[in-house]
């Protein structure tokens, strides 16, 4: 069991590498980054060109061994990650991993109503929740 998503995501890398897979060398800057989500406890990207969900973490690029990365030119591309990573995580970790989602478009404080709505500890009070 991973303690955190980083942890599971640094997993998933560490099994791609070992499959002998071959990522591409650099990020094409020119591409805009994929968006970072939460999905039952695992920070995923979802390829634009092929649809393949793919664990993430903070400190990889990413190549969808699916497809290639093909409309990046077979190029990894970066990840957009929430400014308050570390605090959603927090909240999320509190919840069963079958409840543990965040999408962009939340915020710290609707995870945390969310949670308090639902009977789930909390690890921080926030205005508004």
């Amino acid at each position: 069991m991973y303690e955190t998503h980083a942890e599971r995501a640094r997993a998933h890398y560490i099994g791609v590498a070992e499959r002998g897979l071959t990522l591409g060398e650099a990020a094409d800057l020119s591409v805009a980054p994929l968006v970072a989500y939460v999905n039952h406890g695992r920070w995923v990207v979802d390829c634009p060109d092929c649809g393949n969900g793919m664990y993430v973490h903070p400190d990889h690029l990413v190549w969808c061994c699916n497809c290639g990365n093909r409309s990046a030119g077979g190029m990894q591309r970066r990840v957009q990650w929430p400014a308050e990573l570390e605090r959603i995580e927090q909240v999320l970790l509190l919840r069963p991993t079958a409840n543990r989602h965040w999408y962009p478009h939340e915020t710290v404080a609707d995870l945390v109503a969310e949670s308090i709505a639902n009977g789930a500890p909390v690890p921080f009070t926030v205005d508004g929740a």
